[in-house]
């Protein structure tokens, strides 16, 4: 592999969304399902491919990427995370020639709560900030 094999792989991306969890809640999630729509995960991003039953506790903020290679195509999928009875959904989608969107939800508790953010929207890399508060 040549050193620069790394700055191949991220040239060949034409667009994706990073998706960085941010956990200041005082609860642990669980992944419990994970899927696409458009693109693939990128074994490259910070937490690389999802795993379910991946446990996300409090203070830390992984980090997974749904890219794609292929021009004139999008990036699409949804995460979903269970902590006791409660759970929290993110989707996000980046179709080609639109803006990417992001959205979160939290089923079954009146103590969590969850935002979203996206950064970098003009960029071919956007970061969408799902932040989870309360316990």
């Amino acid at each position: 592999m040549s050193e620069h094999a790394e700055l191949e792989k991220l040239a060949a991306i034409v667009r994706e969304v990073l998706i960085n969890f941010q956990n200041s809640s005082g609860a642990v999630l669980i992944l419990t399902n994970y899927s696409l729509t458009m693109g693939k995960w990128d074994p490259a991003a910070e937490s690389g491919v999802p795993v379910q039953g991946h446990q996300v506790e409090p203070g830390q903020s992984p980090t997974w990427g749904n890219a794609t290679e292929t021009p004139f195509t999008g990036v699409a999928g949804k995460m979903t995370f269970i902590v006791n009875d409660v759970t929290v959904t993110v989707t996000w989608s980046w179709a080609y020639g639109a803006v990417p969107t992001a959205d979160v939800s939290v089923i079954g508790s009146s103590t969590l709560t969850a935002s979203v953010a996206l950064s970098n929207k003009t960029s071919s890399v956007v970061t969408a900030t799902v932040t989870l508060a309360g316990s």
